[in-house]
């Protein structure tokens, strides 16, 4: 669970902790940890509400929901879950919280520990982090004269903006562990939203080689937002793939039935993966 929450927090989430303790009204100030989701990852929200007995929910106008910890116990509770297993440049907003912590508490102490160096596929760090970040995506040509499919890919893909807080180039260190652990180059672009260039990482996997290793890493730590369900017909089609099946009319339907069931297409949504939920 820690590992997991970790990673979704380092790439959905946000610590924020405030410079004062209260307002200039008097009303005390507490830091805020927030992980955003999207609209049909509501029920992922209400899960972690519930095996984390805090916080609350809140869905502002739009596309996505806000899962929010306040209370000071709340905050010690996931601290205490993610403490030693971050990754990224967002430890020192970690530590930060931390440092407010100590001064509120008087029974305990709490030790702000460095960035966790275990391998990558080692735990759920990864999933957390690419039910924040990533994509599944399955391309085809289908010659629907045969009615058998042409050309298939499976893609993954994850994208992280490479700097946080000025630093242009704070989340290389990450991004290039996750690049060497599938065995892809890491990739970089930019782009111009809104007259303002913003820098990405980009870590793709295609290959049969490099999308087993995906396929295997979420086999043993899934994830938990609607992209598990991505990641099944993903899977689905690259087994199919793998053993030249597609070729086949059967295999051709089942492969055109998952791209068809995949990210903006998808329609229905069913969660009994939560059931499996990180205790």
């Amino acid at each position: 669970m820690g590992h997991y929450l970790a990673g979704l927090i380092e790439g959905d989430g946000t610590i924020i902790v405030p410079t004062k303790d209260k307002t200039e009204k008097g009303k005390s100030i507490n830091p805020i940890i927030r992980i955003v989701f999207a609209l049909p990852d509501l029920p992922l929200a209400e899960k972690l509400q519930q095996v984390l007995a805090c916080g609350f929910i809140q869905r502002p106008k739009g596309n996505y929901v806000l899962y929010e910890v306040q209370n000071i116990q709340g905050l010690v509770n996931i601290t205490n879950l993610i403490n030693g297993k971050m990754r990224t440049p967002k430890i020192e907003a970690l530590h930060r919280l931390i440092n407010w912590l100590n001064k509120k508490l008087t029974n305990e102490t709490i030790l702000p520990l460095k960035l966790d160096k275990s391998d990558i596929g080692s735990n759920s760090w990864f999933a957390g982090f690419s039910d924040a970040d990533s994509y599944f995506q399955v391309s085809l040509v289908e010659n629907k004269e045969l009615k058998t499919i042409k050309r298939i890919k499976c893609f993954y893909k994850l994208e992280l903006q490479q700097n946080y807080h000025g630093d242009l180039e704070a989340n290389h260190i990450v991004m290039k562990l996750i690049a060497e652990y599938l065995q892809v180059n890491l990739l970089s672009r930019k782009r111009i939203i809104n007259n303002k260039e913003y820098t990405s990482y980009i870590v793709i996997t295609s290959s049969i080689a490099t999308n087993l290793l995906v396929d295997n890493y979420f086999n043993k730590f899934p994830m938990f937002s609607s992209k598990q369900l991505n990641y099944l017909e993903w899977s689905k089609v690259l087994y199919l793939r793998l053993n030249k099946k597609h070729l086949l009319r059967k295999g051709a339907l089942i492969c055109l039935e998952a791209k068809n069931n995949m990210n903006k297409n998808r329609n229905t949504w069913t969660w009994n993966h939560l059931n499996k939920f990180y205790n």
